[in-house]
Formats: structure tokens, C-alpha cells, sequence
């Protein structure tokens, strides 16, 4: 984790103390932690609406970056696929196999024909 950076806001929101991940500092010579209790969070919320609402903003901008990412690395993993298995056929159609040419048939041609 860099300089500047936050965490700990899904604890925050789910209401619940327990971590759901761990996190290393990165930043050299030290690294200082701020640890604010969920209580006193809950009532800055109560007593200040527009804090909370800046809060919750800031959290669903970073989830739609993450949800983003995700997206991205699927259709990434999709096109990946996708041009396999054009290569597949292409190999399958000039070697006359039956287009598994990447999966353990070497040449598209199989021994168990």
C-alpha cells in the first residue's frame, strides 16, 4: 500500500471489526496507522450527513474502479479465449484435425482417430 492511501472502509460500511484482508506498507523509512474506533465513525456520520455522504461516494467510486478492472480482465480473458480457439480452427481447417489442436494434439491431429 502507498503513501496516501486508505483502508478498512468495508468494515466500515458491513459494520463489522473483522478483517477481511491484510495489508502491507510499502513506504520507506516508516509507515504510521491511524486507527479511528467504529463507533466514533458512526457518530461523526450521525452528527455531520454530509461527511457520511462524501464517505459513501468515495466508496462506490472505488468500487466501480474495482468492478472495472474485473471487467476489464474478464473481456481481456474472453478475447484471450476467443483468438485460441480462432487459431484452433485455422489449424484444425489446414491439418484437417478436429480444432482441440491446443489441447494435447499436437499438429490437430490425434492419435486416437
Amino acid at each position: 500500500m502507498s503513501a496516501g492511501r486508505m483502508f478498512g472502509e468495508m468494515s466500515i460500511m458491513s459494520r463489522d471489526a473483522k478483517a477481511s484482508a491484510s495489508i502491507v506498507a510499502n513506504s520507506q523509512p516508516a509507515t504510521e496507522i491511524h486507527v479511528i474506533e467504529l463507533d466514533f465513525v458512526y457518530n461523526l456520520f450521525k452528527s455531520e450527513p454530509a461527511l457520511c455522504q462524501r464517505f459513501y461516494y468515495n466508496v462506490c467510486l472505488k468500487l466501480v474502479g474495482m468492478i472495472k478492472n474485473v471487467d476489464s480482465g474478464v473481456n481481456e480473458d474472453r478475447n484471450k479465449r476467443a483468438e485460441q480457439e480462432k487459431r484452433a480452427a485455422a489449424a484444425a481447417a489446414e491439418g484437417g484435425g478436429d480444432g482441440d489442436a491446443d489441447i494435447g494434439d499436437p499438429g490437430g491431429k490425434s492419435d486416437f482417430a
